[in-house]
């Protein structure tokens, strides 16, 4: 063999060799990349476990009888404007480190209204057995679902449609950019579709209806779904409901926060032929709009709800800037805070559309009191009951975290209904702290937690009746004999009156017209007892 043979050799066996070697490492790498890029292409009839990446490449449904499980950190990627029509149930349980999600592969064209370009269709339960096992979703993201007007089903519900099946429970699931024609951007409840939504948050869900559309995020009819520990930001409703319109429906609306939603008739809240079983308990709606009747909240159509502890603050419309009433509603509302919202018409609290309709006021804040409530209802055509009301500043905590918190020198401290029965309170207010911490209840959606308390001071004596027209006596636990200084206050902390009686045993009266010479203004004042007893404490004058 000749030394160029022995070199041509040498060289063909190194080029193999180098070959062979890039052969591997391409076999390697196309092993890890399907390894780490593959997913699982369904269309269908589905059922079994879900995992990994789910490319949706047409409509899917779940069968009657069927199930499907979807393990956390899936990621269910539409590919194009598909619809997941749902017979049997569904277990989705992700958490809070690994959520699923729903989603799509392009939101290219998400914006135009008229196609679907950029969207899928949504979630559908409709015509299922009563008998069919519960569907829960935990910790699931549901992002850019969007339907067209008249069809079908998915003409409502961006991305749950529910038909008269209440075993659905959502918890801490997110809505993001959910639209809908007509109706529930995020989700509709229709007939029966009593489900449980906990724990959620609904962002930037909408109708684009130009002429009617109810419930920017939510929307129930002849439903009475139970929504709780929910926020609800920058959702719009052409007419009714920026955040929730429910129709004939019973709902239980706790603890939820409301903010930047929009619709023409209550911006965060409208209830028509409403009248829940159960109050509407520690809501928080600020800083929402209406392009024509209550900003905050509206209640319509003969709506009958009891509303307690909620704070209504901030709010805008050209009508009602926070409080909305048409139509015969006769909603009852405790404790509660309307303060702060803006009318570019009339009645920036409280608008009263005919004299049908009789809102009633207990033991709440609002700002300007009855005198500036505007519309038919109002004034000479207000016939509701408005008891033990203040007019006052809420002097609302100032430290970052506390922004609704009444501060330990707030009026709203203790100033609530005494007797609480019967108005749904639990024993936590929005935050999750105690609801009352000195035996009486703050006034608004927050308690606050620290502080003297009016009741602590006032357990040494007794003073009644409270409210009272004229005439109190003081009760006190041993006996006194001496002269006792009254002094009554305003919540401001401006003298109102002074004087002195002659207290002889455990006993005595004070009669406010002779203290103040004349009738003293219904509100809510603080009493100082100083001399032989030394006390102070908060009275109710009607």
């Amino acid at each position: 063999m000749t030394v160029n043979q022995d070199y041509q050799i040498n060289y063909i066996m190194k080029n193999n060799f180098i070959n062979i070697i890039f052969f591997f490492i391409f076999l390697i790498g196309t092993l890890f990349s399907n390894e780490l890029f593959s997913q699982t292409q369904v269309q269908g009839s589905i059922e079994g476990t879900w995992s990994g990446n789910i490319e949706v490449i047409g409509d899917i449904y779940v069968e009657e009888g069927k199930n499907l499980t979807i393990q956390e950190g899936t990621r269910v990627v539409f590919s194009g404007p598909y619809i997941m029509n749902v017979w049997g149930s569904v277990l989705a349980s992700g958490t809070a480190t690994s959520p699923i999600y729903f989603t799509v592969s392009d939101t290219s064209g998400f914006s135009d209204s008229a196609t679907l370009a950029g969207s899928w269709q949504g979630i559908v339960y409709s015509h299922i057995l009563s008998t069919t096992d519960s569907s829960i979703y935990k910790h699931v993201y549901f992002e850019y679902t969007k339907d067209l007007r008249d069809n079908g089903e998915t003409s409502s519900g961006g991305a749950f449609t529910i038909t008269g099946f209440p075993k659905v429970r959502l918890s801490n699931c997110h809505f993001l950019y959910t639209k809908s024609w007509s109706a529930g951007g995020a989700i509709a409840m229709k007939t029966g579709a009593d489900i449980k939504i906990e724990f959620c948050s609904f962002d930037n869900a909408q109708l684009y209806d130009s002429l009617m559309g109810f419930g920017g995020a939510l929307y129930a009819f002849e439903s009475s779904p139970i929504v709780r520990h929910c926020i609800f930001t920058g959702n719009k409703a052409v007419w009714l409901g920026g955040a929730l319109c429910f129709y004939y429906s019973q709902a239980i609306i706790q603890y939820n926060e409301y903010t930047q939603n929009h619709a023409d008739i209550g911006g965060a809240i409208s209830l028509v032929h409403s009248t829940p079983k159960i109050p509407l308990v520690n809501n928080l709606i600020y800083g929402n709009s209406a392009t024509f009747f209550g900003g905050g909240m509206a209640c319509n159509n003969d709506s009958k709800p009891v509303i307690v502890n909620n704070t209504i603050v901030n709010n805008m419309a050209a009508m009602g800037g926070g409080f909305y009433c048409n139509d015969s509603a006769m909603p009852k509302i405790y404790n509660s805070v309307i303060t702060n919202n803006l009318s570019f018409g009339a009645g920036n609290q409280v608008y009263i559309w005919d004299i049908y309709s009789a809102p009633s006021f207990y033991y709440c804040n609002v700002e300007g009191g009855l005198s500036q409530f505007a519309g038919s209802g109002a004034l000479g055509g207000y016939h509701g009951e408005y008891l033990n009301n203040l007019d006052t500043l809420n002097y609302f905590q100032i430290e970052p975290g506390f922004t609704f918190v009444p501060s330990a020198t707030s009026p709203l401290h203790n100033a609530g209904t005494p007797d609480t029965t019967g108005l749904g309170l639990s024993g936590m207010d929005l935050a999750g702290n105690n609801r009352m911490v000195h035996n009486r209840i703050d006034i608004g959606a927050f308690e606050r937690q620290t502080g003297i308390g009016i009741e602590s001071i006032v357990n040494a004596f007794e003073i009644f009746p409270n409210p009272v027209n004229d005439e109190l006596t003081v009760k006190l636990r041993s006996s006194i004999n001496g002269p006792v200084v009254v002094n009554i206050y305003s919540l401001s902390g401006s003298l109102v009156s002074s004087g002195v009686v002659k207290a002889t045993g455990s006993t005595f009266c004070i009669t406010l017209a002779e203290l103040t010479g004349g009738k003293i203004s219904s509100g809510t004042y603080v009493i100082s007892l100083n001399g032989a007893v030394n006390y102070s404490g908060k009275i109710i004058v009607n």
